[in-house]
């Protein structure tokens, strides 16, 4: 069984980067849950910033899945997932990278890896769009 799964490799097989950024952002989303949970304690004085939040986490969980199941829908929460995590959390979307700076440097690596996730996902796209 094994001898006939490694038969099936073909030789210039590409890594599918739809797939790897769906887990980066699934990751990211599994990770930071705990932030993301306060969405479904509705408080009133802080309607907007849930709502907010709400549509953070719906646009992630409908990137990944877009993703993982290979359609270019995919992308579209994705472009909106990856900048608005940035811009409204201090969420890095690769989780550990963070803690490997010190203090003074830490919101420059989120935005920093958050931006190359963002840029991965852009040459993601154009890659697929480009293939036949």
């Amino acid at each position: 069984m094994i001898a006939h799964a490694i038969g099936e490799l073909k030789p210039n097989h590409t890594l599918d980067t739809g797939r790897v950024l769906a887990i980066i952002l699934g990751a990211c989303l599994i990770y930071h849950i705990d932030t993301f949970s306060s969405v479904f304690t509705a408080r009133t004085l802080s309607v907007i910033p849930l709502f907010i939040s709400g549509l953070i986490f719906t646009a992630g969980g409908l990137a990944v899945t877009g993703l993982w199941l290979r359609k270019l829908w995919g992308y579209i929460p994705a472009y909106f997932f990856i900048p608005a995590i940035t811009m409204f959390s201090d969420i890095s979307l690769v989780p550990f990278l963070p803690t490997l700076f010190p203090g003074e440097f830490q919101a420059w690596s989120i935005v920093v890896s958050n931006l190359a996730v963002l840029l991965f996902s852009v040459w993601s796209l154009l890659h697929k769009m480009k293939a036949p």
